[in-house]
C-alpha cells in the first residue's frame, strides 16, 4: 500500500512516531504489571477478577459443575487450572492499549478506545479461562496446542480488529492531536 493511500486511510500516519510510542507504553504498562507482587495478584487480581467470576461462568455453562476458585486456581475433581502472570491476559491488553494509545487520534478517541480495549481483553480473556477449563476437564490431549498456540493466536487477531475498526474510526470521527 503507498504512502497516499495509508494518508487517505489514517492521515498522516508517523510510523516512526507511532513505534516509539508503542514500546514506550508498552514498556510502561508492564514495568507496573511487574511492580505487583505475585501475592497481590494472585490473592486479589487473579481471585476476584479472573478465577471467581470464571467459575460462576462455569456453573452457569453446566450447573453440576462442582468448580471451586482458590489459591490461584480452579478446581474440581475433573481438572485444576493455575492462573499465574502471563495467563491472566494482561499482556495482550497491553499491546492493544499501547497500540491506541500511540495512534494518532484525539484524547477522547484514545480513552474511549483503552476503555474498548480493556472490556474485549477482559471478556476474552475469561472465555479463554472458561473455555480451556472444560478443555482440561473434558478434553486434556487438545489443551496444550489450544492453550500455548490457537488461543493467543485468536486473541491477538481479534485484537487487530477490534483495533482496525477503532482506528478507522478515530480518524473519519476527529481531528488527531
Amino acid at each position: 500500500m503507498d504512502r497516499t493511500k495509508l494518508d487517505a486511510l489514517f492521515g498522516p500516519f508517523k510510523p516512526a512516531r507511532f513505534l516509539f510510542l508503542f514500546v514506550a507504553t508498552y514498556t510502561v504498562l508492564h514495568a507496573l504489571y511487574f511492580a505487583f507482587p505475585d501475592r497481590v495478584l494472585r490473592d486479589l487480581v487473579h481471585h476476584y477478577c479472573i478465577l471467581t467470576p470464571g467459575a460462576q461462568l462455569i456453573r452457569l455453562a453446566d450447573p453440576g459443575e462442582p468448580v471451586v476458585a482458590g489459591g490461584g486456581k480452579l478446581s474440581s475433581p475433573r481438572a485444576t487450572l493455575s492462573i499465574v502472570r502471563g495467563c491472566d491476559g494482561a499482556g495482550v491488553t497491553f499491546l492493544l492499549i499501547a497500540a491506541v494509545l500511540a495512534f494518532s487520534a484525539g484524547w477522547k478517541y484514545k480513552l474511549l478506545g483503552a476503555a474498548g480495549a480493556l472490556v474485549l481483553t477482559y471478556a476474552l480473556n475469561e472465555l479463554r479461562v472458561v473455555g480451556l477449563y472444560f478443555v482440561a476437564a473434558y478434553h486434556s490431549e487438545w489443551f496444550g496446542l489450544l492453550h500455548d498456540y490457537l488461543v493467543p493466536t485468536l486473541l491477538i487477531v481479534a485484537c487487530c480488529i477490534f483495533f482496525a475498526a477503532w482506528a478507522g474510526w478515530a480518524k473519519s470521527s476527529g481531528p488527531a492531536t
